[in-house]
């Protein structure tokens, strides 16, 4: 596009601002920023706008006449922050200014919040498999060891009985005393006699009476 093309398109814009009064945001930022080929071109090497032509040149000059305009009326800290913006002339600031999200922004944050919420309801405690198999492997090997135990117990009592020689009586073939202890052999002691003789008052054998009846009973 020729010189004289960009100065028409650009006068036209100004004239536009011009009808329509004082710039907002995303209009400073769009005459700013060189979005196409048309707006003018930031200079990196001593970082300040380079405006190619006159008409540019009177486009800057209005533009910070607007921009000054719309800080004064901001309050001191907003206005704080846009002088900022406008001294720097950093691109990424100005696009960062959001009046409103986006509709595809709005919509995920709708979601992210549904699915939140959905997580705290459909949430089921539920136990863990491995905890389970652990829990159970213990107390098998808790019920081994103890019945292991036991068993290594009876077989050590019945080794030790085994091993002892429990006297025997030939007499009355019973075990824990020899014949030469055995009172049926040679009799109970008289403290021991006492002893059934008093069991036997206390519980007497009953006598059995045989009735007969006669032959004239009988008839």
């Amino acid at each position: 596009m020729g010189d004289q093309a960009r100065e028409l398109l650009f006068e036209k814009k100004l004239e536009k601002e011009d009808v329509k009064g004082d710039l907002e945001i995303p209009r400073i930022a769009h005459h700013l920023l060189p979005v196409d080929e048309d707006m003018p071109v930031l200079d990196q090497n001593d970082n300040c706008w380079n405006f190619k032509s006159p008409a540019e040149k009177r486009g800057k000059r209005y533009m910070k006449r607007q921009w000054r305009n719309f800080v004064e009326k901001e309050s001191p800290k907003t206005g704080d922050i846009l002088r900022y913006y406008y001294d720097n002339n950093q691109k990424c600031h100005i696009l960062a200014i959001e009046h409103l999200p986006p509709i595809g922004k709005v919509y995920s944050i709708v979601l992210q919040e549904e699915k939140q919420k959905k997580i705290h309801y459909v949430t089921p405690v539920q136990p863990d498999v491995a905890t389970l198999v652990a829990a159970k492997e213990n107390f098998t090997n808790h019920w081994n060891h103890n019945t292991m135990m036991n068993n290594k117990k009876i077989s050590k009592g019945s080794a030790k009985n085994k091993g002892r020689n429990r006297p025997h009586c030939t007499y009355c073939d019973k075990p824990g005393h020899t014949r030469a202890k055995c009172f049926r052999f040679y009799g109970f002691s008289p403290k021991q006699a006492n002893a059934t003789s008093a069991t036997s008052d206390v519980n007497p054998t009953p006598k059995i009476v045989k009735h007969e009846l006669t032959i004239k009973q009988y008839q």
